[in-house]
């Protein structure tokens, strides 16, 4: 994730920077918010600034989860969760991990991969 969030501060230092304790911060309803591993909202603020930039942007994009299937179906060997963001990615996800984190690593990879072939 740090690396995504620093190719992200150097792409649109506008809307991702390194503040002054060389943490990260990102643009959110024209306020600067800590995307620290420790601060507790970091993920919420994260998906919210990408959502809004997309939104700027006019990016055409979706986010799903889509539950394990039954088990007596023949998918029963299927993670439990699958995460899709946009069209080109998905995640598996296994249970106990992060959801979450996985939602923003994904949504933030797609973002840039959508800004470098705009720009």
């Amino acid at each position: 994730m740090r690396s995504l969030l620093e190719k992200w501060a150097n792409l649109e230092p506008q809307r991702c920077r390194y503040n002054s304790n060389e943490t990260i911060e990102v643009l959110y309803k024209n306020q600067w918010h800590s995307v620290s591993q420790e601060n507790p909202v970091r993920d919420g603020i994260l998906i919210m600034a990408l959502l809004e930039v997309g939104d700027e942007r006019n990016y055409l994009y979706s986010i799903e989860k889509i539950p394990r299937p039954e088990a007596n179906s023949d998918y029963d060997s299927e993670p439990q969760i699958l995460v899709g963001v946009g069209m080109r990615d998905a995640w598996r996800s296994a249970e106990g991990e992060n959801l979450a984190s996985t939602v923003v690593e994904l949504f933030l990879s797609e973002y840039l991969g959508c800004f470098a072939r705009d720009n």
